[in-house]
């Protein structure tokens, strides 16, 4: 992955690949400009790598920017900030990321949330891929959808306003569907969040 700046005199980077273990790391740019050797362990994992760069955003609104790692071999976890320590931890059996989670409030509680899409089986051969929006603040998932395709895209999201507030949506692929779907939640008398199927091609 590309290193990432956190803060300002902060280095993330990872390591790993599909099939060698690794994690997330972080090293202040005075060790970096020293050469000393001293660096944070924030995420390991003893299988695969973090192969794609993580969500730098304050999550929790505590005024600190929070950390989620998406790790290859399924995993992802929110870093606290403030503390380095998991906010929380989910993990997909026999799933892996290849793209990194897109962020936005997807429930209209003012806090983020993220659309993520994964790919079931393992490297090189997936039988089929999962997209999912989760609670930025609980992990669980607020919404998903199959298809049979392996899907290596990353996620798209939309900031839009309604009655001057922000209503995001995320965009997502449904391949061999015969027409455009539109999702909401509406347990409320309001959408909470919504998102746009839509078919290759539909798009020039």
């Amino acid at each position: 992955m590309s290193p990432v700046l956190y803060g300002n005199s902060t280095i993330l980077f990872g390591t790993g690949g599909e099939t060698v273990s690794g994690g997330l790391y972080s090293i202040s740019i005075d060790n970096i400009i020293k050469q000393n050797n001293q660096y944070l362990t924030i995420f390991k994992s003893f299988e695969k790598g973090v192969m794609v760069p993580p969500i730098v955003l304050d999550v929790d609104h505590d005024g600190i920017d929070d950390i989620l790692v998406s790790c290859f071999d399924g995993t992802l976890e929110l870093i606290n900030g403030r503390t380095m320590k998991p906010i929380w931890t989910r993990i997909f059996p026999r799933f892996e990321f290849y793209a990194t989670p897109a962020p936005g409030d997807f429930n209209s509680d003012s806090f983020v949330d993220f659309m993520l899409i994964l790919n079931y089986g393992e490297w090189d051969r997936y039988d089929y891929s999962e997209t999912l929006v989760i609670d930025g603040l609980t992990g669980e998932t607020l919404w998903k959808k199959n298809s049979t395709f392996g899907e290596f895209t990353s996620p798209l999201t939309l900031q839009m306003t309604k009655h001057g507030e922000y209503q995001d949506s995320f965009i997502y692929r449904q391949r061999g569907e015969t027409a455009e779907k539109f999702y909401s939640n509406t347990t409320t008398s309001s959408i909470l969040f919504h998102g746009i199927g839509l078919q290759d091609g539909e798009i020039h």
